[in-house]
């Protein structure tokens, strides 16, 4: 088999997933789905968005699964999932920087970009008045 030939049956053997990120409670959640069931994903990686071709954009997380039996399809960002392993800690994100969720698995691939909002977290309640 030619090496063209193999490269075509590779990419005919990855499909896409859907990614949608959700930002409430003052954390990022990232998820994938494939058609109306969850995707065991194996690889995440959250990257600052770029416009246009240049320099790699730098990587604020990535994380890898440590266990090939695992399957998790939902993930927060900067709170490791029982089974994967991380580069290195979540790079703080920038409130209204643009970031790309890419994540992969056995035979599909998929990605979003997502505006970073303020922070959304819940302010301390009060002190109660003393009388």
């Amino acid at each position: 088999m030619g090496p063209l030939l193999a490269l075509a049956l590779l990419a005919a053997c990855v499909q896409g997933a859907t990614v949608t990120v959700d930002q409430s409670g003052g954390k990022v959640t990232a998820s994938a789905v494939r058609g109306d069931k969850p995707a065991c994903v194996d690889d995440l990686d959250v990257v600052e968005a770029r416009d246009g071709v240049g320099d790699p954009a730098p990587v604020a997380w990535h994380i890898v699964t440590a266990d090939a039996d695992l399957c998790v399809s939902r993930f927060t960002l900067g709170e490791m999932p029982a089974g994967f392993d991380q580069d290195a800690p979540l790079v703080p994100l920038v409130p209204g920087r643009r970031y790309r969720v890419e994540l992969s698995g056995t035979g599909f691939m998929g990605a979003t970009s997502f505006t970073a909002g303020p922070s959304t977290a819940p302010a301390p309640s009060p002190t109660p008045a003393r009388r």
